[in-house]
């Protein structure tokens, strides 16, 4: 527990300091039974595994197409994950950048996207106090640059780690005219009618 209070901070401090640095992606871990070996078997995208997939590549696909350097994003082995970029986006890209990993776990996984706090934090330091208006713009990055996130959640799943390099190639795959797999557009609201700030006292 002491470790993630550290690095919580670490990264208030850091994003303080310095706008443009911003690893995000603080995925919670699910509640489901770990499997023996999961190095070599993909995330099914019913799983309790997919969401975290789908919030860690929604992180990376935010950075690159706010022109950010991602330089990995993985699975970690609690079921967690991680995303780290840095560049030249200013604050208010960070804070979207922040925020799209619970919009994509909404529109495209259909999820609640519950316990993220670390990447709230990261988009209240970065957007200021009305950060969650910036959901929306979110939410349309998101959709704008769906195959892409779900082409990198999909090798995620397979390989736990990608490098940038690796996100990077695969952002611009699904980016190309040629990449034309239907893939069908969720409906709805990304955010209850009940959302509020969870940082308001």
């Amino acid at each position: 527990m002491g470790w993630a209070l550290a690095f919580v901070v670490a990264i208030a401090v850091c994003v303080t300091i310095e706008d443009f640095w911003a690893p995000t992606g603080a995925t919670p871990p699910p509640q489901v039974r770990q499997q023996k070996d999961r190095s070599t078997a993909a995330i099914d995208p019913e799983s309790d595994l997919w969401p975290a997939c789908i919030h860690e590549a929604s992180h990376t696909v935010a950075a690159l197409a706010r022109g950010n350097r991602v330089q990995f994003t993985r699975l970690t082995s609690d079921g967690s994950g991680q995303t780290s970029h840095s560049g030249p986006a200013g604050p208010r890209a960070n804070a979207i950048i922040a925020l799209a990993g619970c919009v994509g776990e909404r529109v495209l996984a259909r999820n609640s996207c519950d316990g993220a706090e670390s990447d709230f934090k990261v988009a209240r330091l970065s957007g200021g106090e009305n950060y969650l208006d910036l959901i929306p713009e979110a939410e349309m990055l998101i959709r704008k640059h769906r195959a892409a996130v779900l082409r990198i959640a999909r090798e995620l799943s397979q390989k736990r780690y990608l490098t940038g390099r690796r996100a990077q190639q695969l952002f611009k795959e699904a980016e190309s005219p040629g990449d034309s797999r239907p893939l069908s557009q969720p409906a709805g609201s990304i955010l209850p009618a009940t959302q509020t700030d969870p940082f308001q006292r």
